[in-house]
């Protein structure tokens, strides 16, 4: 079974300040102060500095989901479909945003302790579980391309070795789509098939059910970008609450390759 042996750095604050220009001068604290606060990360360093150091990604995740106090439901059948051993890829839809992925680590190992996850890179910032992740960066240029590249191929070690992987095939969280009047994921994106091909994984598509606000929706029309500044205020908009997980039997590799081509094979598994 694939070892997970990666060091824990030094735990950060989660903070715009850095990314503020100096030429603000004296403006520049103030203002930094104003924006974490309206754009959650006051409150998302809360709930971090609340949980304990030294967590294993499990644990942390348990810690995480009591903090922002959610809930996770899956039943026995729904997670008894992730199979115990062998190369797996557990593909989910992505209605939230951070909380997803964490809300999946804390189910996925439940049942297998040898999980990897092919997430957004800067979900690495919460170091307690930058061992499990393989970073992926979605916002493109040639240097995203290039870390892209390199963590397909750490995703595709990982199942040829025997793991499970939990992928986002959408790339991008759940949003409105005004042509088809629904909140969804883009299309899910080809390099799954790849995988599947490659690897000869198998497949259990996963449904996390939920959706972000409506005040999120309506910034993602303005702009992707206004939408992605308010993923963490999303995040602290779920405390208190359920979030119900189920998965679907795995499909064998064997199977999804009948499929006519290897670009079928993302759009088959999003509609399962």
């Amino acid at each position: 079974m694939p070892q997970i042996s990666r060091p824990l750095r030094e735990r950060p604050r989660f903070t715009l300040g850095p990314h503020l220009p100096v030429r603000l001068g004296f403006l520049r604290a103030p203002l930094t102060r104003l924006l974490d606060r309206a754009l959650g990360l006051e409150g998302l360093n809360g709930v971090y500095e609340r949980i304990p150091t030294h967590l294993d990604p499990h644990a942390f995740a348990r810690c995480t989901l009591d903090g922002f106090g959610v809930a996770v439901r899956i039943d026995d059948q729904s997670l008894a479909h992730i199979p115990p051993t062998g190369p797996c890829i557990v593909a989910a839809n992505h209605p939230h945003g951070g909380i997803d992925g964490v809300a999946m680590i804390e189910v996925l190992m439940r049942r297998r302790p040898d999980l990897r996850v092919m997430a957004n890179y800067l979900l690495q910032n919460f170091i307690e579980l930058d061992p499990i992740f393989i970073g992926v960066n979605p916002f493109g240029g040639r240097a995203a391309a290039r870390a892209n590249v390199k963590a397909v191929r750490e995703a595709l070690n990982w199942l040829r070795g025997g793991g499970l992987l939990l992928i986002f095939p959408g790339g991008e969280v759940s949003s409105l789509d005004l042509r088809s009047r629904a909140i969804s994921d883009p299309a899910w994106d080809s390099g799954i098939g790849w995988l599947v091909e490659k690897s000869g994984a198998a497949v259990v598509p996963a449904f996390i059910d939920g959706r972000n606000s409506t005040l999120f929706q309506l910034a993602g029309l303005i702009s992707p970008r206004l939408r992605t500044l308010l993923l963490v205020r999303e995040m602290l908009n779920h405390v208190g609450t359920v979030i119900n997980v189920s998965c679907s039997r795995a499909i064998e590799a064997d199977t999804l390759k009948l499929l006519d081509e290897r670009a079928a094979i993302a759009p088959y598994l999003q509609t399962s």
